[in-house]
């Protein structure tokens, strides 16, 4: 069985304070949308608490 990639996801807190997770293929990607938040967060004086981090996803092959 050949290694899955590896799968990223940003964490923060949208405007209305509902946490949100969204998946990234890649950890560029991810960090990139995580400096697009907060530098928008930062311009309407919403917190700043977007981040990175590796998601820890088992998978399996499917049958």
């Amino acid at each position: 069985m050949t290694d899955m990639p590896r799968i990223y996801r940003v964490l923060g807190t949208d405007k209305h304070g509902v946490p949100v997770e969204i998946a990234k293929a890649s950890e560029d990607s991810a960090r990139r949308s995580v400096k697009e938040a907060n530098r928008n967060a930062a311009e309407f004086g919403r917190p700043q608490d977007w981040r990175a981090e590796f998601a820890d996803i088992e998978r399996k092959a499917l049958p």
